[in-house]
């Protein structure tokens, strides 16, 4: 049974992570900053730090209320924006294995589901309709219509629909993804030029502003 501060001959913990090795009483650099304040003389740590796996993992018992300030939190975000699975056991808690281990398992798709989100918005945000169309003939009525707010907003929908229609059931993440999404974004947005400029937007926009304004002009 794995319970907070627990001192078994068998370590329930390493054995359900699946690695025997980490760090103790860890303090991280930064992590005093977010919670204390770079000023304190109290220095926060966590209970452990499994460096070596893939991602990290950090395993943290409640302390008594008499002795510190949990700071859960500050903690989770601190380790989120550092890509590492953060795993609180709580004071009074006494966790089965499997009930650390859903506990793990949950924490560590949270983290990367948190951070795959991240990466599309970036992926998203690094190709925009001019660098799509600065090398395409100058056509200023569809360029207004690309660059409307509707219309952008529609984009970054259909690219990331179309991806998760690419993909299907593969489990395709980090750098992969990023290229993968980025290129259906630039075959969306040169898709969307096409019709725009054949006047055949149609249902596949909820806002039609854009695409009304570029049928009353010549195209």
């Amino acid at each position: 049974m794995i319970q907070n501060k627990s001192r078994l001959p068998v370590d329930e913990i390493s054995q359900v992570l699946g690695n025997p090795h980490f760090a103790e009483r860890y303090y991280p650099n930064g992590l005093k900053d977010v919670t204390v304040g770079p000023h304190s003389l109290d220095l926060v740590s966590v209970s452990r730090f499994y460096l070596h796996l893939k991602p990290p993992v950090v395993v943290d018992f409640e302390p008594s209320p008499l002795d510190a300030k949990f700071w859960l939190d500050e903690k989770r975000k601190f380790f989120f924006e550092r890509g590492i699975v953060y795993v609180p056991v709580f004071l009074k808690e006494r966790l089965m294995p499997a009930q650390f281990s859903a506990r793990y398992k949950e924490e560590r798709d949270n983290l990367l589901l948190g951070k795959a989100v991240i990466n599309d918005d970036a992926a998203l945000k690094a190709v925009t309709v001019d660098a799509v169309i600065q090398h395409l003939p100058p056509d200023r009525t569809v360029e207004d219509v690309l660059k409307h707010p509707a219309s952008q907003q529609w984009i970054d929908i259909e690219s990331l629909r179309r991806l998760e229609v690419k993909i299907g059931t593969k489990k395709i993440t980090g750098g992969a993804r990023t290229n993968m999404l980025r290129a259906v974004k630039r075959q969306v947005i040169e898709d969307l030029r096409e019709k725009v400029k054949r006047g055949r937007m149609g249902p596949e926009r909820s806002d039609h502003e854009p695409a009304v304004a570029a049928r009353g002009q010549s195209v």
